[in-house]
């Protein structure tokens, strides 16, 4: 259905024509002139226009332009009731469809209309063709300009890309010539590209450095395959390493054009690897030296990397496929439920950090490990690095250091144990010759003679104890080794059973040493016993005596000894030997394997304090049922073995009634010290500390020409007293007893108490002829 408008100044010919187009479904409107159709227009639009050529106040031929613009898709037929070929040329021309004269017909008029329609739909259908012709030219022009811009654009940046590349990027032709090549490859090669374009690598590099490129472009030229090499260029006489990626260029039609190559300086990567290898070296040197190793494992497949000193530390060929288990089998057996649940910490993020023993054959090593954990995403451990350094050593000072510790602490103890015991035992060795004076019965002298050899008993166990806990003892000569062996051996040839044979080995030339002769005679008693012991079916006793010089510290001697000249005595036996498990305790204080009753247990504790207070060192070395051997090392002086010197020996005779003021606060040997004095013919006075005795001294009523006082005393003791009486002018000569006494002959207590004024030291516990000739010898000498 179309709008149409007729413009007809006849009203019949207006309402037949609008009656036809009614009937065919059409909207008709009607005007009868030039100005009704314009009002018309002015509010509408039409599809169709019927306009009358004639009409009042004008034609339908101008008003056909007024149509096409008030409707420009409208379509305009023109009527007229004068045909001619002119009129329908100029309404053709004006822009109308058909020309109708009249009368017109019904089949006419529908006719044309409907042909006026479908020139309209094909106008609009040419329109809108048009319409995307042209936005498709449009799109295609853009489309085109887009294309070509993006082909400048890739064009531009792969030769960007190429410039600038850090790579040396070249095209070489079939035989070979340069097509192209980049900045870097002018910057490295130092050859300009305009002079290299279209020549031969024979023609701009060395014949050595051109052969290999020409070798390996041969591969790609004539194999067609992509390679990747190592290739050397020679520039300013440095040697400079590119690792070069080359692969064929081909024609559409397959056929091998040319070559493409990229070049990657890694001259600086070559360094780094050596450099590496180096690193290598020096840290698996550095493990070596440290004894410190390393290890990976992969907890994902239980994968176990281990060092080469790792390795050597568990003592297996160095690239032994190693596992966890095949790990645990090497630990010692007490240190597997430990290690196992240190471990199993360490899986729940605790630090892994312990010490523990292995078995490398049947020797037991200590080591130190630590490793760190790396866990993934959801928290579960997926690697594990870690360390392992051989601590044996640091383990064996440690021990040595506990174990000095252990006989300090002990040794401190045992000194105020000897200190009461002196001033029980010392009344005990007084009071014997003072009964026996008294006594004639046969029992009641037996009766004394084993008080007191109790008592020497216990003295002789005091002065073990004193030895073992301050490592000192008398007064410090010369060794005379020969003569002390000597007597020593003669000694125990007498008293070893006579299935254990005595040897003794003494070289010629030995080094001075300066000691005790009664202590190291002692060292060497306790030695041989502990041997007899260990041979209950006989054996054979060695001693020997030599000269060492030591150029290092060995393993088994306290950190920081300096190297020197030792004489070294060595006491070795074929007994039984001792066990691993007990050596680290056989200097312990009061550890024995004796049975009860059969040992005190101080024997080697005492022979180890002797040394070390000698500034000597002691080594063992015993292997069960193969015997032991124990090793004194003693500083040596510049000097050899002294003569031997004659012993001299002098009268004990009795007082003159001299005054003597005692001081000690043990009351019973108090009372025994004043009575031995008095029956040897001294005048006695006792008090039981320090401050009465200065209250006698300076009321001076007496006369006191000697003090004897106990070193050890509640208040002022014995060394308080002794510096009070020697700052008053023509004090009395002053003795000083003590049971605790450092003895170390020209330094140490006895020396700083003489520097004082002290006359002599008496040690307890004492017996009667000692302190008599020490008292008389004191009262004779002048100052």
């Amino acid at each position: 259905m179309a709008r149409v408008l007729i413009v007809d100044d006849e009203r019949g010919v207006r309402q037949t024509l609008g009656a036809f187009l009614l009937s065919d479904g059409h909207e008709v409107q009607l005007a009868d002139s030039g100005d009704s159709a314009r009002r018309l227009l002015s509010s509408a639009a039409f599809d169709v226009a019927l306009l009358d050529l004639v009409l009042p106040g004008g034609s339908g031929l101008e008003l056909l332009p007024e149509v096409k613009r008030a409707c420009p898709a409208a379509q305009v037929v023109m009527m007229t009731g004068e045909p001619g070929f002119e009129t329908a040329r100029d309404a053709i021309r004006a822009g109308a469809v058909d020309y109708l004269p009249k009368p017109i017909d019904k089949e006419s008029i529908l006719r044309a209309v409907r042909q006026a329609i479908r020139f309209g739909e094909l106008v609009e259908e040419k329109r809108r063709l048009e319409r995307e012709h042209h936005r498709y030219r449009e799109n295609l022009e853009l489309l085109v300009a887009e294309r070509t811009r993006s082909l400048e654009e890739s064009r531009q940046f792969l030769s960007d890309l190429i410039e600038c590349s850090g790579a040396l990027i070249f095209v070489k032709d079939a035989v070979g010539r340069y097509e192209l090549v980049n900045r870097q490859w002018e910057s490295v090669t130092g050859l300009n590209r305009d002079s290299v374009l279209g020549r031969l690598d024979t023609e701009v590099f060395s014949s050595t450095v051109a052969g290999r490129f020409v070798d390996n472009d041969r591969r790609v030229l004539l194999g067609g395959e992509t390679i990747e090499v190592e290739e050397l260029l020679e520039k300013d006489g440095e040697v400079r390493v590119f690792l070069s990626v080359k692969f064929p260029v081909r024609q559409a039609d397959g056929r091998i054009r040319g070559l493409c190559g990229m070049s990657t300086e890694i001259t600086e990567r070559r360094r780094m690897e050596v450099a590496l290898r180096e690193s290598e070296t020096k840290l698996r040197r550095a493990q070596e030296v440290a004894h410190v190793g390393s290890w990976t494992l992969d907890l994902t497949s239980g994968r176990l990397e281990w060092s080469e000193e790792t390795c050597n530390i568990f003592g297996i060929p160095c690239g032994t496929r190693m596992t966890e288990a095949g790990f645990f089998e090497r630990v010692h057996p007490k240190d597997v439920d430990f290690l196992r649940q240190a471990w199993k910490a360490a899986l729940q993020r605790e630090p892994f950090d312990v010490e523990h023993r292995i078995l490398v054959g049947s020797t037991v090593r200590w080591v130190h490990q630590k490793a760190r954990l790396e866990f993934d995403a959801e928290g579960s451990p997926v690697t594990a690095i870690g360390t392992v350094q051989d601590i044996s050593d640091k383990k064996r000072v440690e021990a040595q250091f506990l174990r000095a510790q252990r006989l300090e602490s002990v040794g401190s103890l045992s000194g105020g144990l000897a200190h009461d015991l002196n001033n029980i035992l010392a009344p005990i060795l007084l009071a014997g010759p003072l009964l026996r004076r008294d006594r004639s019965s046969p029992g009641e002298l037996e009766a004394l003679d084993l008080i007191e050899n109790c008592a020497k008993r216990g003295a002789e166990l005091i002065r073990q104890l004193l030895a073992f806990s301050r490592g000192t003892g008398g007064e410090r000569v010369a060794i005379r080794w020969a003569h002390l062996l000597r007597e020593t051996t003669n000694m125990l040839r007498e008293t070893l059973p006579r299935s254990i044979v005595v040897k003794v080995d003494v070289d010629d030339g030995l080094w001075s040493v300066v000691g005790d002769p009664t202590q190291l005679q002692q060292v060497m008693m306790n030695l041989a016993v502990n041997a007899r012991d260990a041979m209950p079916d006989g054996g054979t006793l060695s001693f020997s005596v030599g000269n060492v010089q030591l150029t290092s510290a060995a393993s088994w001697m306290p950190a920081g000894v300096e190297p020197g000249r030792f004489v070294r005595l060595a006491v070795t036996d074929t007994g039984q030997g001792i066990e691993p498990e007990i050596m680290e305790k056989i200097f312990d204080p009061f550890f024995s394997t004796k049975a009860l009753g059969h040992g005190t247990g101080l024997g080697l504790s005492t022979v180890a304090a002797i040394v070390k207070g000698h500034g000597g060192y002691l080594n063992v070395t015993s292997e069960p049922g193969r015997g032991a051997t124990f090793e004194l090392f003693l500083r040596a002086g510049e000097s050899s073995d002294p003569e031997p010197r004659a012993p001299s020996a002098a009268p004990v005779p009795s007082g003159a009634g001299e005054c003597v003021l005692v001081v000690d606060d043990e009351a019973s040997l108090r009372r025994v010290v004043a009575s031995l004095l008095e029956r040897h013919g001294y005048r006695v006075i006792s008090v039981d500390d320090a401050q009465q005795a200065i209250d006698v001294l300076e009321r001076g009523e007496n006369e006191v020409r000697l003090v004897i006082t106990d070193l050890m005393m509640p208040g002022l003791d014995g060394l308080g007293l002794a510096r009070w009486i020697r700052d008053r002018p023509d004090g009395p000569r002053i003795i000083v007893v003590t049971g605790v006494l450092e003895w170390s002959g020209a330094s140490g207590t006895v020396d700083s108490l003489r520097k004082i004024g002290v006359d002599a030291v008496v040690r307890k516990p004492f017996e009667l002829a000692e302190l008599i000739a020490t008292v008389s010898r004191v009262l004779k000498s002048s100052r």
